[in-house]
């Protein structure tokens, strides 16, 4: 009979304080890069695209429908943000 608690288990190594369960990935957001592209862009065609550019990404952790950062910082939910799913290449 299995025990209890194998639930308990880390199997996807999550960031700190966040549930097991999820998994890793990528999210896009507006950093610095997206800001500087902006900014020159604006520059040369008068058009503020720096409001809408999302071109930096960072790693994120999908768990139970939210999104949290490396460090355990809660991002936002998976429809508020763009999460791509890191492919896991060390499954048979």
């Amino acid at each position: 009979m299995p025990s209890s608690s194998t639930h308990a288990r880390t199997t996807s190594h999550p960031p700190p304080n966040v549930p097991d369960g999820g998994g890793w990935g990528k999210v896009k957001y507006q950093g610095d890069r997206s800001c500087l592209f902006g900014v020159i862009f604006c520059f040369f065609t008068c058009c503020p695209i720096w409001m809408c550019l999302k071109i930096d990404n960072k790693d994120a952790y999908l768990a139970e429908g939210k999104v949290y950062d490396a460090a355990g910082t809660y991002l936002g939910t998976v429809a508020e943000l763009n999460f791509i799913a890191k492919r896991d290449d060390n499954k048979s």
